[in-house]
């Protein structure tokens, strides 16, 4: 057997034994794992077949040391000639490789099409787009700045695919989806690997449009099929001319081609073949070459361009003395990363700037980057905000009811610098003053400002994680979350619209890190469920209390709640620094109440549990469709207790409390949203979101009246039928006690509520809420 042979089969035997012992190691204690695998390596080493195979590559490498070593990989530095196992690629090839591909789309792409002009406009990066799936626009501009026409993109350039001719304009687009993934795999700012490119996500899902490159990800395959997956997803950048081309492509004439009976669309499983039908194309390589050694080219190609200054930069060892740092000490731990300060006063990171020394070095064209910044405007036309609605939503026909568009007016002005309280109740669309007002300056093309969230429970937090991809689907607008978590990546969270940071984390980063809040540049903070402020005071040491003169950010600060009133709001004001400078929306006078029947049901403390579970299981006996129960409960332990007994193969069933992981209650929010599950059991009752709950539980009692209005509102308006939606109060003789821990017994109502109410006066006053003045006449 050949040496080359044997190594190849050693590395066979070799990558088997360890995928097996990795497999293995899933289903056994640390000891008993070690013990076997020892035996079996100890056992493989003695085989003779493996010292037979060992002897042959010994053999052949005493062999390879008589032959004259051959360089695989060479850059002639002097002329730009890259070669790779002998095949060689000049840089007269490789540097107009971008204007290459260029004119093979347009080759392909224009056939299909009636509209030069159209075509022209669309195709031109220096007239700004907004991606939006089939909203997407482009628009034109003159010299002076005025727009002259704005394009959709989807609803205007129409491919005329000839019923006549199928059999030509299946080729077309068999030549243009080769054309799009080979400029996936090795001319987006990076060379992938070919399987790499088969598990790229869809158009609308993976990718967004970013400094006018589309911007994707791929990830390395290495080891995975060993059982080892540490790989991360990595950037990739498509040069503007060629994004505009991409985008059409997969805007109007795929759907079209799938659509017509005669055509496909080539699946992704050929997406490594049609690369490499590409790339020799457009470098001129034969067909006996391989994909490795087209990866191998382009790697080469940026050996040569070097881009030394766009990677970490260092200083010289004169310097790095004088900061008491030897050389090596210095580069590795105090070098610094580029980035470029856009016109719009967006930062560009080193990542998109290697991407566009990568795409000039392929020969793309330098495009004014300043004509596709976005619109500076203090006001966006009302329209937008309807727009935004519908978009996000999905639904042509709703518009924005009377409260959300005075929000949006107030909140989306630019020139406004005072504050907000939104007063709205449960269900109303609160949240759309944020998303909202993001995605209509998105449509319009307008400059956004950052917004930050801050949620008080981690669970809320995942839910509208969730709501806000879902409501920017298929645009480039970036969600990013932080808490107690992941607090570490803070630092590296800087790439985002909007996000979404727990009060807990956000307290932790106001007194550890308040720089880098800022450096964030945040334009608005809302408060989200702001009336838990008093109505979570064992909290108010860890979390609450970081809104503690929080104007001193100097951002718009709008607070939000379906649960406070004039006295509330004047307190909550006076905490976070902005006295009398804040806006009201919302009233008690146009305040909906909720549609719903208050059943009320008292039972034995010791039977309550049985009695909601039994309660449960027969709602469900008749299997009832587009149905879900809330049940919210006093105590963690009552939470998992239900959820456990009710759950079952005919009754999805979860429980939230806080002491669910964080992987899991991202997991459950995203099933009970989408209805996924049939009942939800939580301790927690503000913001939970689900279109099909019809029916909610409140389980021994309620701690406030906040409470109970923030229970009813789980069931959402639009599923409020009168004496058809029953909200039941579970209510004990305990309901009316509190534990005293001190007597280690229950007390009376009676007997506590004026001094519990006192003690939680001097808790505010303790946390400098202005309560003297609010709560003494």
């Amino acid at each position: 057997m050949p040496a080359s042979d044997s190594s190849v089969l050693l590395k066979l035997i070799r990558h088997s034994v360890c995928s097996h012992l990795v497999r293995k190691s899933r289903g056994m204690a640390d000891e008993a794992f070690s013990l076997y695998a020892g035996k079996l390596l100890d056992g493989m080493q003695n085989l003779r077949s493996i010292q037979s195979i060992c002897a042959a590559i010994r053999m052949g490498k005493e062999l390879t040391k008589e032959r004259p070593k051959t360089t695989s990989k060479d850059v002639d530095f002097d002329t730009g000639e890259v070669m790779v196992n002998q095949i060689s690629v000049k840089k007269d090839v490789w540097s107009i490789a971008i204007p290459t591909t260029i004119a093979e789309f347009k080759k392909h792409l224009i056939p299909l099409f009636d509209c030069p002009t159209l075509m022209e406009d669309v195709l031109n990066p220096n007239n700004k787009m907004v991606l939006a799936g089939k909203d997407t626009t482009v628009t034109v501009m003159s010299e002076s700045g005025t727009v002259v026409r704005e394009i959709n993109v989807v609803s205007q350039l129409v491919p005329l695919l000839d019923t006549n001719n199928v059999a030509n304009i299946q080729t077309l687009i068999n030549q243009l989806f080769s054309l799009e993934q080979g400029t996936l795999l090795y001319l987006s700012s990076g060379p992938g690997r070919g399987e790499e490119i088969k598990d790229k996500l869809s158009f609308a899902d993976g990718f967004q449009l970013h400094f006018n490159m589309l911007r994707f990800h791929l990830r390395s395959h290495k080891a995975v099929n060993h059982g080892v997956n540490r790989n991360e997803w990595v950037t990739h950048f498509v040069s503007p001319s060629l994004s505009r081309l991409i985008a059409v492509l997969n805007l109007c004439v795929y759907p079209a081609a799938r659509q017509h009976p005669g055509l496909t669309v080539p699946s992704q499983e050929l997406a490594k073949k049609a690369a490499r039908e590409m790339f020799q194309l457009i470098f001129g390589l034969g067909p006996t070459t391989s994909t490795k050694d087209y990866r191998e080219i382009c790697i080469q190609i940026v050996n040569y361009i070097a881009p030394v200054s766009l990677a970490p930069t260092s200083t010289p060892p004169e310097y790095a003395r004088q900061c008491h740092h030897s050389k090596s000490m210095h580069d590795a731990h105090y070098s610094s990363n580029s980035f470029r300060r856009t016109s719009d006063g967006r930062i560009e990171r080193s990542e998109s700037q290697v991407a566009r020394d990568y795409h000039t070095a392929l020969g793309e064209r330098n495009w004014n980057s300043d004509k596709i910044v976005d619109i500076d405007e203090d006001l966006i036309p009302e329209d937008m905000y309807h727009k935004a609605l519908r978009r996000g939503l999905c639904t042509p026909s709703v518009s924005c009811n009377h409260h959300q568009m005075i929000a949006c007016r107030f909140l989306d002005n630019h020139s406004i610098r005072s504050h907000a309280m939104v007063f709205l109740p449960p269900g109303t669309g609160k949240s759309f003053t944020w998303d909202g007002i993001l995605l209509a300056r998105y449509l319009r093309g307008s400059k956004n400002k950052r917004f930050l969230v801050l949620s008080p429970h981690s669970a809320l937090l995942a839910q509208h994680v969730q709501q806000s991809q879902q409501f920017f689907d298929g645009t480039s607008l970036q969600v990013r979350s932080i808490t107690g978590t992941n607090i570490d990546t803070a630092n590296t969270s800087v790439d985002f619209d909007l996000c979404y940071i727990s009060i807990h984390a956000f307290a932790i980063l106001a007194d550890r890190n308040r720089e880098l809040l800022q450096s964030w540049d945040i334009g608005s903070i809302y408060i989200d469920e702001c009336h838990l402020m008093f109505c979570e005071l064992f909290r108010i040491g860890t979390s609450w209390n970081s809104l503690q003169d929080i104007q001193r950010f100097g951002t718009k600060l709008i607070c939000l709640s379906a649960t406070v009133n004039e006295l509330v709001l004047k307190m909550i004001a006076h905490y976070m620094g902005i006295k009398d400078n804040y806006k009201v929306i919302g009233d008690g006078a146009t305040y909906t109440l909720p549609n719903v029947a208050i059943l009320l049901k008292t039972v034995k403390d010791v039977d309550l549990i049985n009695c909601v579970v039994d309660e449960i299981k027969a709602k469900f006996a008749d299997k009832p469709s587009n149905y879900a129960l809330h049940v919210m409960t006093m105590t963690k332990s009552q939470a998992k207790t239900i959820a456990d007994r009710v759950s079952s193969n005919e009754i999805r069933c979860a429980w939230v409390t806080s002491e669910d992981s964080p992987s899991s209650r991202t997991e459950k929010m995203k099933d009970w949203a989408s209805g996924e599950l049939d009942v939800l059991v939580s301790t927690m009752n503000c913001g939970f979101d689900c279109g099909l709950c019809k029916e909610a539980f409140v389980v021994g009692g309620v701690r406030s009246v906040a409470d109970a209005i923030q229970s009813i509102g789980r069931i959402r308006p639009r599923q409020q039928n009168g004496i058809n939606t029953p909200v039941t109060f579970w209510l004990t003789e305990r309901s009316w006690q509190q534990w005293n821990d001190n007597k280690n017994t229950w007390t009376p109502w009676e007997d506590w509520h004026k001094s519990g109410w006192e003690e939680n006066i001097d808790v505010m006053r303790a946390n400098k809420y202005q309560v003297r003045v609010y709560f003494r006449s």
